[in-house]
């Protein structure tokens, strides 16, 4: 009985994060929050990938999902329904609280994703790339150019994965 229990969660949980595809929060651009998780996902690999920003880049991507789901869904028990549903509401208030260097990240990086969405929508079919670029990396406010380097990458990668 407990097993079907255990799937009857997992499916529940499935069907209620399946609305994270289809709740728009950017009616213009027609951008649902599981665009905007997506999007801040793929900054933290690629600015882990280049800065080394975190040592658990999985717990990370884990606790961005995580707190949209838990926004969009209050009354799903996370807690009481999913086996590590103690561990996940730990990780959903520390996404929340902006007290550690993770959820410092996952701010940054929502906010990075925003920014470079906002570009992408309004002047990505209007500049060549390498204007894009530059205006890209604008965002990032590298301070050397080394950084500006390893930022461009950053933006090839997020423009080539979005585009």
């Amino acid at each position: 009985m407990q097993k079907i229990e255990e799937i009857k969660n997992a499916l529940t949980f499935y069907v209620l994060a399946n609305r994270l595809k289809t709740t728009i929060i950017d009616e213009n651009h027609n951008y649902s929050v599981a665009d905007s998780i997506f999007g801040s996902m793929i900054l933290a690999i690629a600015m882990n990938s280049e800065f080394k920003e975190t040592d658990n880049v999985g717990k990370l991507l884990r606790m961005m999902l995580l707190d949209d789901f838990s926004k969009l869904n209050p009354e799903y028990p996370i807690q009481e329904a999913l086996a590590k549903g103690k561990q996940y509401k730990e990780e959903i208030d520390e996404a929340r609280s902006l007290q550690t260097k993770e959820s410092k990240l996952i701010f940054k990086y929502k906010m990075l994703d925003y920014s470079l969405t906002q570009l992408l929508s309004e002047q990505g079919d209007t500049l060549q790339y390498l204007e894009l670029l530059k205006e890209g990396i604008k965002i990032f406010r590298p301070k050397d150019s080394d950084e500006y380097s390893k930022y461009e990458e950053i933006f090839r990668f997020y423009y080539l994965i979005l585009n």
